[in-house]
């Protein structure tokens, strides 16, 4: 038995892991003719998918007294997609000047899988 707030009797989880940050990139000229600089941020990582999830409860009872307390809480949830890399491109010229810059892209979350939550009575 729990007697607290978002206390839940049983909590199964599966969490996949969140995608890593693009690197980020920074051009720079400085020229007394003609400069040109470009500049791209690198793209984030995949998010993790997560696992199954599966809960099996027998005969005991699971009771809980305070708001926001699941008896059984079974989740499976993926993680997050990376961010994308910013980039920055400058530059400094007597002359003709280019500068382009494209940041990173970011990318997808993972998947949640199956989950299940089952409580069997005992005679």
């Amino acid at each position: 038995m729990t007697t607290g707030v978002n206390s839940h009797g049983i909590a199964a989880q599966s969490i996949g892991g969140g995608g890593g940050s693009g690197g980020f990139s920074i051009s720079g000229t400085v020229s007394t003719g003609v400069a040109m600089g470009l500049s791209m941020g690198g793209e984030g990582g995949l998010g993790g998918n997560a696992g199954n999830v599966s809960v099996h409860s027998t005969g005991a009872t699971v009771q809980t007294t305070q708001d926001r307390s699941y008896g059984i809480l079974a989740q499976s949830i993926g993680g997050s997609g990376g961010d994308g890399g910013f980039s920055v491109a400058a530059g400094v010229s007597a002359g003709p000047s280019l500068g382009l810059s494209m940041g990173g892209k970011g990318n997808t979350a993972g998947r949640r899988r199956h989950r299940a939550a089952r409580q069997q009575q005992t005679p």
